[in-house]
């Protein structure tokens, strides 16, 4: 029985109206069993007595023992090496690594221990360290003029045409102009005729 069970009916009730429940299970108790054949008051009172004796059962063997597995075992704090044992050491050691495994610490501590007491590495000391890269700085592309100042692409010279082509192509231009003046003013004919005469004269 939970907390859960109480909020919910019993799952045997049919639809309301239709459900008709027995007395309440409690002696003297005069109202329905609605819930799993007890009274809300008593169904209440009857889980909230099934919570209070798991949490005052008592833990059995198993179950302890399965618990003091799972707790992480309590390491001993390290002693902070003395500064003199550390500078021995890295007098000593050919490399940083070399120190490292002697005092058992990394070999980044070692290298920040030294740099905090302004002491050489070993891999410093015996010049084998290794030389950053140089790293070039990238070429910036240089700036384009603008669109307007740049210069214009020379025109295409037109495709030499056969003889019979080219007067195809002459009648075919012939045509659209006549169309075109023919939709025009007399006036804007003659400005239009003006203007591709000097056009092609330019």
């Amino acid at each position: 029985m939970s907390t859960l069970d109480v909020l919910q009916p019993d799952p045997k009730a049919g639809p309301l109206g239709s459900y008709k429940p027995g007395r309440c299970a409690v002696d003297g108790c005069k109202e329905d069993g609605r819930w799993k054949g007890y009274c809300l008051k008593h169904y209440t009172l009857a889980s909230r007595q099934e919570q209070t004796q798991r949490k005052e059962y008592p833990m059995t063997e198993q179950n302890s023992a399965a618990t003091e597995e799972k707790k992480p075992e309590q390491t001993a704090k390290k002693k902070p090496i003395p500064q003199e044992k550390f500078e021995e050491v890295i007098n000593r050691a050919l490399t940083n690594q070399e120190a490292a495994d002697e005092l058992g610490v990394s070999s980044g501590a070692i290298a920040t221990r030294c740099k905090t007491h302004g002491i050489p590495t070993p891999a410093q000391r015996n010049g084998k360290t290794t030389a950053k890269k140089k790293t070039t700085p990238k070429k910036k592309a240089p700036a384009t003029a603008p669109v307007e100042l740049q210069a214009k692409n020379p025109p295409m010279l037109p495709k030499r045409m056969g003889p019979v082509v080219a007067l195809e192509a002459e009648a075919c231009a012939l045509q659209k102009i006549v169309t075109a003046l023919q939709e025009l003013a007399p006036l804007a004919q003659g400005r239009v005729l003006a203007h591709v005469t000097a056009a092609i004269n330019s």
